[in-house]
């Protein structure tokens, strides 16, 4: 037999009499064990080997025990299980073993199927038929008086079985098409699942110390100790900016060393244009959400501001990710907007283009948070710092 014909043989071989063969010489024997007092065997009916087998096994064992075959309603299908009028016809022993055949619905099959999965045994819709037509029958059985012909002499109990055979995963969609959009639970929050989908990675937050370290520690710029600022406003006004290249070439900030010379030169604005000039060989960006007057108080040098304040008033004062999902979709949808069309988006494509890592800070981290995953999304090798610019300033304060 040739490889490309091993498919078709297996399966073909469901077909086999090996199929019914193996239920009766293991499925039934390790139902009768675990379950000796059993007297309803219950399970749909596929290629009707597991029914055939096990019901044979068990009635050897105890001809009172009923086996329940349990089908499809026809032209309403179920995916695993057949319809009787496909299976009436099937070459296995069945016809001395099935006592009684039940017919699901698929609604009903995958609603119990469902309510299986709720109580902590995760099962496909196949095992939530199974398992209505066992009850269907239980109920049958009490309403024509026959319910205490299969109760336990000693204990008055019934008994039974029934086979949990798949899985939901992937009939997922099967559940929203069959049933009825009030039989499942709300869904809260329903508006962030048109904001912030790209990736978050704890690994793209910095430690504030770890992040000190990387400024350096002592290259701040103080207001209340400079007699000027060295702001980039890239609000929406986009205020143009000059690079300082040529005042500390020529000894204004003499004493940077290392790759410091190039990270963290303050800009200064410089009359009316349309475009920042950064240092050819820059090695960080730093991107400040902060309001105007926190940015004039401390911000690192070199720093642009991207004031988020005026897109979205009081977003970079700090938003609870986990509590407020009306602040998430208000922040992230501005923040979008900002890095999109407006006047950062200049220096982030240069960022992205000579591959330099852009760090961004806010007032406690969290919306940092959210535009650091939204600029990696976009390619942008973006970090934010743990607790953002107030955590971050007692590193640098510790540090000094």
């Amino acid at each position: 037999m040739s490889v490309g014909a091993l498919p078709l043989a297996m399966a073909l071989s469901i077909l086999t009499r090996q199929n019914w063969k193996s239920h009766e010489r293991w499925t039934g024997p390790q139902i009768l064990s675990q379950l000796p007092e059993i007297k309803v065997f219950c399970t749909t009916v596929g290629t009707g080997g597991c029914i055939t087998g096990t019901g044979k096994y068990l009635k050897s064992q105890n001809p009172s025990i009923q086996v329940v075959g349990v089908f499809n309603v026809f032209g309403d299908p179920t995916p695993g299980p057949r319809h009787f009028y496909g299976f009436q016809t099937c070459g296995f022993p069945w016809k001395g073993t099935v006592d009684v055949q039940q017919e699901v619905s698929s609604a009903d099959a995958y609603r119990m199927s469902m309510r299986l999965s709720r109580e902590g045994i995760i099962a496909g819709p196949s095992s939530g038929e199974a398992l209505q037509g066992l009850l269907d029958y239980i109920a049958e059985a009490k309403s024509g008086g026959k319910l205490q012909s299969l109760a336990d002499d000693a204990t008055g109990e019934v008994s039974c079985v029934f086979t949990c055979s798949d899985l939901p995963y992937q009939y997922l969609d099967g559940y929203f098409q069959k049933l009825a959009k009030d039989e499942f639970s709300p869904i809260e929050n329903e508006i962030l699942l048109s904001c912030d989908q790209d990736r978050h990675d704890e690994r793209w937050i910095l430690d504030p110390r770890k992040a000190a370290d990387m400024l350096n520690t002592r290259r701040m710029s103080d207001a209340r100790k400079e007699d000027e600022a060295y702001d980039t406003q890239l609000s929406e006004k986009s205020v143009p900016v000059q690079s300082r290249t040529s005042r500390i070439k020529s000894g204004g900030k003499a004493g940077f060393t290392g790759w410091i010379k190039t990270c963290f030169k303050g800009v200064e604005p410089q009359g009316q244009g349309n475009s920042l000039q950064k240092p050819k060989d820059e090695s960080l960006l730093v991107l400040d959400l902060r309001s105007a007057q926190e940015f004039s108080i401390r911000h690192i040098e070199g720093a642009h501001r991207v004031s988020l304040d005026a897109l979205c008033p009081g977003a970079a004062a700090g938003v609870d990710l986990f509590g407020d999902a009306d602040a998430v979709h208000r922040v992230w949808t501005n923040l979008q907007m900002m890095f999109k069309d407006g006047p950062a988006v200049g220096v982030l494509e240069r960022a992205k283009s000579r591959g330099v890592p852009v760090l961004v800070l806010c007032y406690n981290g969290e919306v940092s948070r959210l535009a650091t995953s939204l600029l990696r999304g976009k390619g942008v090798e973006a970090l934010s710092v743990g607790g953002g610019a107030d955590e971050l300033w007692k590193a640098l304060d510790v540090k000094e």
